[in-house]
This record gives C-alpha cells, sequence and structure tokens, in this order.
C-alpha cells in the first residue's frame, strides 16, 4: 500500500515470476517485470475502471492498439 517496489519485490524473489507479478501489481509503473503487452493491458484497465472520461487518452489508445490486435479486443466487449 506504501507504493515501496524493494518492499514488495523482495520477499517475492525466491517465491517465483508469478508471484512477484501479482505482489507488483500496485506498483507495476515502477518495477521492470511487466513485457510492453502487460503493461497496456494493465495501463488501459486503470483507464478504465478509474476515470474512463479523464484516462484513456489517444496515446494509450494507439498502445493498446499495438500490443493487442482488433479481434482481442473485440473479445473482451
Amino acid at each position: 500500500m506504501n507504493g515501496c517496489a524493494f518492499c514488495i519485490d523482495r520477499p517475492s524473489r525466491e517465491a517465483g515470476q508469478a508471484l512477484r507479478k501479482l505482489q507488483a501489481l500496485p506498483i507495476w509503473r515502477g518495477v521492470p517485470l511487466f513485457t510492453p503487452r502487460e503493461r497496456a493491458a494493465l495501463a488501459w484497465t486503470e483507464a478504465l475502471t478509474e476515470h474512463p472520461a479523464n484516462r484513456v487518452t489517444e496515446a494509450l489508445q494507439t498502445k493498446v492498439n499495438t500490443q493487442f490486435p482488433d479481434k482481442e479486443l473485440e473479445a473482451q466487449s
């Protein structure tokens, strides 16, 4: 909750990559664990769930479209 990347990452190093990623979700922007595709999905999810009118920018839409083909985005609608 405090946003400390070190505090979240250190205990999970030995538990495996999946657990590390799960524990790092609150600070996903500050850790290098996520692929560009995962980062696009996380940014898109945040934008849609927090403040859609203010957070979905043209730049974010472009990033998501680059990482996810139309058929994958349509499947989520």
